[in-house]
């Protein structure tokens, strides 16, 4: 297994996209004017909701000690509940869906990635468990590889998920970071910084740019439009990536609470955002979001993801449903 030490931000990996070839990430369907929100259910969560996932008309939250839930929302203003499985009292903080695998990370000592199949919603299976060196913040995959991203310890571990019941540690880069979106031989993380990363050989990751985000830390980043969009410990961040090679701030805008999950759906961008809730912004010009508008939930926001015209937003006391543009 060999690791690689970041040395400076300012190191840039030798293999780039050119600006004409450089990814081209759209979401199509009609938009829904978010010109009126409203809670239409909450459900109360045995521990507090730090990370859900959707997954056709599944939804699988992270319940920490208490395990995962897997919800059925094909009617979202009723989710019911389909199954809880617990994790032998291991703390899941952090967790994504990829195909018929649940992937999930822990929080707490001993800090696990654990593998389930998910194949049957109402009787999930474990398929593994691998040691980490710390806690697992953020996880994404693409093809036979995964990403987690560990708190103070790495920025990117990768793990060769092509036999999910037997993850393997492929190779590690040193640095530590909150949250991180892949796409395709692509990673892009963020901490204090904003990193753009390359997979170059199965064993290979180089630092393509890292700019600083200016005294902020990042929770949370969703890749679309040729854009990172970044929630923040200040508010949202938005970074052109057009260049991977000189990804650059087009806007700032600062919050009365710190940002965590992020979400697109269709023109829209959606933020959690602790105690003000959620945050509605109109993407029609993806470099200058322009608000639409903010809706309180029970307890503080943590997490976030969009399905039509819903909205579920993770937080300390459970999920909410909010209804937008109807």
């Amino acid at each position: 297994m060999k690791k690689i030490k970041i040395l400076s931000v300012l190191t840039v990996g030798a293999v780039l996209l050119s600006t004409t070839s450089c990814m081209k990430m759209l979401f199509p369907g009609i938009p829904i004017a978010p010109s009126r929100m409203k809670v239409i259910t909450s459900v109360r969560t045995a521990q507090q909701a730090n990370s859900i996932a959707i997954k056709d008309n599944l939804l699988f939250v992270a319940e920490r000690t208490a395990g995962f839930a897997i919800y059925d929302i094909s009617n979202p203003s009723k989710p019911r509940l389909l199954s809880t499985t617990k994790a032998g009292g291991l703390s899941i903080d952090e967790l994504m869906v990829y195909g018929n695998v649940l992937y999930a990370g822990t929080g707490a000592e001993p800090y696990k990635f654990l593998t389930y199949n998910i194949t049957d919603p109402y009787h999930p299976s474990k398929l593994a468990s691998l040691s980490l060196m710390g806690p697992a913040l953020s996880i994404d995959a693409w093809g036979a590889d995964c990403y987690i991203s560990e708190r103070g310890i790495f920025a990117v571990e990768l793990i060769d998920i092509s036999d999910p019941s037997k993850p393997r540690i492929v190779t590690e880069v040193e640095g530590g970071s909150n949250d991180l979106s892949v796409y395709q031989n692509y990673i892009f993380t963020v901490g204090d910084s904003f990193c753009i990363w390359q997979k170059t050989g199965r064993e290979k990751i180089n630092l393509v740019s890292c700019i600083d985000l200016g005294g902020v830390s990042g929770n949370g980043i969703k890749i679309g439009y040729d854009c990172a969009y970044i929630a923040t410990t200040g508010g949202l961040i938005v970074i052109d990536i057009t260049d991977f090679k000189h990804p650059r701030e087009v806007f700032k805008m600062k919050f009365n609470n710190p940002a965590y999950g992020i979400d697109i759906k269709d023109t829209y961008l959606y933020v959690a955002s602790y105690q003000e809730g959620l945050k509605v912004f109109s993407l029609k010009n993806p470099k200058n979001p322009k608000f639409m508008g903010m809706i309180k939930v029970p307890g503080l926001a943590f997490d976030v993801k969009a399905k039509d015209s819903f909205v579920f937003v993770a937080s300390d006391s459970g999920v909410t449903v909010v209804q937008v543009g109807k």
